[in-house]
């Protein structure tokens, strides 16, 4: 999360959290409107180059642990929930499960951070 690129009264800077995809805190305009759109604005052109990269990694086969991280967390984004059993023979199985979340494609980070 970015700091708030203004300053107080005193001339120190903010020091406080800017909103996601914005340059400035709650308290220096972050609420307004029109600056809540362009943060989402933002946000949502990194959609695309964002799936794009975790496709490739889902598809690189160097690194199946990461590529196994990466589909799940889209999954997850996505509203599925993906549960791994390893099984007595040491097969690893992923069932895969719809969650009915409402809102589990809106860009809101889960952990806080942004993405």
């Amino acid at each position: 999360m970015s700091v708030c690129a203004a300053h107080r009264s005193n001339g120190e800077p903010c020091r406080a959290h800017a909103i996601h995809g914005s340059r400035v805190c709650n308290v220096h305009g972050g609420r307004a409107p029109q600056v809540k759109a362009k943060a989402e604005d933002r946000i949502r052109d990194l959609v695309d180059p964002s799936l794009n990269r975790i496709a490739r990694t889902i598809a690189d086969d160097a690194n199946p642990a990461l590529a196994l991280q990466a589909a799940r967390d889209i999954l997850d984004r996505a509203g599925y929930k993906a549960t791994e059993k390893i099984q007595s023979d040491g097969r690893t199985v992923i069932e895969i499960e719809y969650v009915d979340r409402p809102n589990a494609l809106e860009l809101k980070p889960s952990n806080g951070v942004a993405h």
